[in-house]
């Protein structure tokens, strides 16, 4: 595993978050027939690609496994999750996600509520 300076991380980033500006606004720009700025504000950065260029770079093996992992999701896992989904009746569907939403918010909230009390 290489250890990056704090000098060359902000190159990455920098030179990723560019690349994917590129890559996002070319993209854009041949879907709508015009020029489609992808950048954050007004700059040519899609930060996004440079902070995750760090994050690989800094934990490489364990982001392999996750692009592995990414792989088998959307190759297959998502289209499993659907047809498992399906079994169960609209209704009751929507109300496990809305009670997985509440409990979601409810844990957020007394985590964030510890934190603030230390």
């Amino acid at each position: 595993m290489n250890i990056f300076s704090g000098y060359e991380l902000l190159w990455l980033f920098f030179v990723y978050s560019f690349l994917g500006w590129v890559l996002e606004t070319v993209t854009a720009t041949l879907k709508q027939r015009k020029f489609s700025n992808r950048g954050l504000v007004n700059g040519p950065f899609c930060v996004m690609y440079g902070i995750t260029a760090v994050i690989i770079s800094v934990g490489l093996p364990a982001s392999a496994l996750w692009g592995i992992f990414g792989y088998i999701v959307v190759r297959w896992g998502n289209k499993l999750t659907w047809k498992l989904l399906s079994v169960f009746p609209s209704v009751l569907s929507h109300i496990v996600l809305l009670v997985l939403i509440i409990l979601m918010i409810v844990d957020i909230t007394a985590s964030y509520l510890l934190l603030i009390k230390k």
